[in-house]
């Protein structure tokens, strides 16, 4: 479960805020990140990553444990029909050749 609410920056400004994200310095500390699983951080990490080649693209994040788990148990929620419950499936449906979202 991710909070909102509070950012990873600490930073008395908004333009302090915008420095600490353009060099990727954040952190969890905040009493209120103690509820968020280390899977969720996981995430959270790969996708604030400064280095461009090393972020998480749109579809790696979907297929990132944290969204794949969610996928999954809300697939169940429904009342899926199993062979409609692949989180690979609905992933991949969303994606052309060239991994551009279709939306």
């Amino acid at each position: 479960k991710v909070r909102k609410g509070k950012l990873p920056f600490n930073a008395m400004t908004g333009n302090g805020v915008i420095r600490k994200v353009r060099k990727g310095n954040y952190n969890f500390n905040d009493p209120q990140w103690g509820t968020v699983s280390l899977v969720a951080k996981d995430l959270i990490s790969k996708l604030m990553e400064v280095d461009p080649e090393k972020r998480y693209s749109a579809e790696q994040a979907l297929h990132h444990p944290w969204i794949q788990d969610g996928v999954e148990a809300a697939q169940k929620k429904a009342k899926l029909p199993e062979s409609m419950r692949s989180p690979h499936r609905v992933v991949d449906a969303n994606f052309s050749d060239n991994g551009t979202l279709l939306v």
